[in-house]
């Protein structure tokens, strides 16, 4: 889920030297746009050929037993 997010042009003065742009600031990323690339980019990492105790396999264990676990024990 890539959204472009918009930033400011750089302007240059007459002599081709870049001047500072007025805010390179462009504010934080929505939560849920964060939240959803990261589980898109551990899902993609699932079942790549991974040396045993990947730290990237153990983040998805761990990111799934949180998501499922109001659903733990129900019929």
């Amino acid at each position: 889920m890539k959204v472009k997010r918009l930033t400011m042009p750089r302007a240059t003065s007459g002599d081709g030297v870049a001047a500072a742009p007025a805010s390179c600031y462009t504010g934080p990323a929505p939560l849920r746009e964060v939240m959803f690339e990261q589980l898109d980019y551990l899902l993609a990492h699932n079942g790549k050929n991974c040396p045993s105790g990947c730290a990237e396999c153990m983040r998805l264990k761990h990111v799934k037993f949180w998501l499922l676990e109001p659903f733990q024990g129900v019929i």
